[in-house]
């Protein structure tokens, strides 16, 4: 079944549920902007996301607990972004 949900942004997706839950999006068909602060764990998962289930897979390593954390997401999400 494909999701209506066209792009989704998953953080802590090097893991745990994140993980599962940018697993599943990816099933369903979604593309994906993959954040946490693993750089190798997110490359990984997004080359094997985008393998597996032919869909654009963008990894953003990024460590949320800092203060300019949204500002730089935000701006790596225009910039690197299958919708951006």
């Amino acid at each position: 079944m494909a999701c209506e949900i066209k792009t989704a942004l998953v953080t802590g997706a090097s893991s745990g549920i994140g993980e599962a839950f940018a697993c599943e999006l990816a099933k369903k068909g979604s593309h994906l902007i993959v954040a946490a602060r693993s750089h190798d764990k997110l490359e990984k998962l997004a080359v094997e996301l985008e393998t597996a289930h032919n869909i654009k897979a963008v990894p953003i390593p990024i460590d949320l607990s800092a203060g300019d954390a949204p500002g730089k997401l935000e701006e790596e999400v225009k910039r690197r972004g299958p919708a951006g």
